[in-house]
């Protein structure tokens, strides 16, 4: 186990919290944390911090970014998943999407080249493109294992709170009533005594007896009371602390997740050009 500060991953934390977690969390955080001051360098480096729309210059300069190796690794695999989304299309629909997506025809000319209605094009390339994103947006978070673990366990957590709650009001409605009966014969015996008859020495007894009991039974419960408040309290500890864990798994997997689809839309039209070119020469 590692302890981490909340406040070095959390912009929201203005004090310090420390909790432990995993190793491996603590080693996905400090890498999240790295990939996003690249990432701020990486944008003041290539300009990106500035409008496309200035004339000085500074567009031509941030275009002609030379592409890592890396780089040039993943939009090599970013094609691959392109021309496998595409293909994986019924051929029609593969056609209509083509022309639509990359040859820039609209449904209408796409309709009179095959000979059939335009609604029936725009409707295939609808569920093509659907299609494509459902092929394409395959997202793994390498971490997911442990977050559904912890989803799990906030379930659980959260069901010991709620059948503790449970007993908590059954008990305070418990010692309701056990009050209200020690009212009930208190009022009683005060009528006895009222009354102006003869006592029965035993029946008053009896009733003393009975409260005496009374008090016995609402002292009792009034511990129980304060345990199980006790108990409530632990309750809701432990989903507090299950429901941090998992909102410090939750941020490396939104980054990372936002990440993905970013790199996705900066390539999809780049590459969507270049499956075009290549059918292009291979025709």
């Amino acid at each position: 186990m590692t302890t981490i500060n909340l406040k070095d991953f959390y912009a929201w934390y203005t004090h310090d919290e420390y909790i432990e977690v995993s190793d491996e969390v603590a080693a996905e955080l400090k890498a999240d944390k790295l990939y996003e001051a690249a990432y701020q360098r990486r944008t003041t480096r290539n300009k990106a911090q500035y409008s496309l729309d200035c004339d000085d210059g500074i567009e031509y300069s941030a275009c002609l970014h030379e592409p890592t190796p890396q780089e040039l690794l993943d939009r090599m695999e970013l094609f691959v998943h392109l021309w496998n989304a595409l293909n994986s299309l019924p051929e029609v629909q593969g056609v209509r999407v083509e022309a639509h997506l990359i040859l820039g025809k609209s449904y209408r000319q796409i309709a009179r080249e095959q000979g059939v209605d335009k609604s029936a094009v725009r409707h295939s390339v609808k569920s093509g493109k659907a299609a494509m994103r459902k092929y394409l947006k395959k997202f793994q978070f390498r971490l997911q294992v442990v977050l559904d673990i912890k989803e799990k366990l906030l379930e659980q957590k959260l069901l010991e709170l709620s059948k503790v709650q449970r007993g908590l009001q059954e008990a305070i409605q418990k010692q309701k009533t056990l009050e209200s009966y020690q009212l009930e014969i208190n009022q009683a015996l005060l009528k006895v005594f009222q009354s102006g008859n003869d006592l029965d020495l035993v029946e008053v007894q009896r009733y003393k007896d009975f409260i005496n009991k009374l008090l016995v039974d609402i002292s009792s419960q009034k511990v129980v009371v304060q345990n199980i408040t006790k108990l409530l309290e632990i309750k809701r500890k432990e989903v507090n602390d299950v429901l941090k864990e998992k909102k410090v798994l939750e941020k490396p997997k939104e980054n990372q997740q936002k990440k993905y689809y970013q790199e996705f839309e900066q390539y999809q039209r780049s590459e969507l050009d270049d499956i075009a070119t290549s059918r292009y020469m291979r025709a």
